[in-house]
């Protein structure tokens, strides 16, 4: 008989700094969110820009606003909210490469 608790069931109760970036979609999730965070007790830190796009989040060569707003704000937990203004966009195969550099600015980031 194994009696090891499986360390994936259990809660991580430590309070968490949680940022919360986006376009102005991000502008009205961010209510609900900010409310349960704070219930929680977790920092929660929302910045939402009317009209961005994933490209001016992360730049064309990585230039974007994203890195250094995660190394000012050092978050535990990012939530991204972006794409609205991309609906038509025809570049998927460019916009892969932009998604996999959000990949890896977040790092070991949640």
């Amino acid at each position: 008989k194994n009696n090891e608790i499986d360390s994936s069931l259990m809660i991580d109760e430590r309070k968490q700094s949680i940022l919360f970036i986006g376009d102005s979609m991000a502008e009205g999730l961010q209510i609900p969110l900010k409310e349960y965070a704070k219930f929680n007790g977790h920092q929660f830190n929302t910045i939402a820009k009317t009209s961005a796009s994933i490209v001016s989040w992360v730049g064309k060569d990585n230039s974007g606003r994203l890195k250094n707003t995660l190394q000012q704000m050092k978050p535990t937990y990012v939530i991204i909210c972006l794409g609205s203004n991309e609906l038509f966009t025809k570049e998927l195969e460019t916009y892969k490469k932009y998604l996999q550099n959000i990949r890896n600015q977040l790092g070991k980031t949640k």
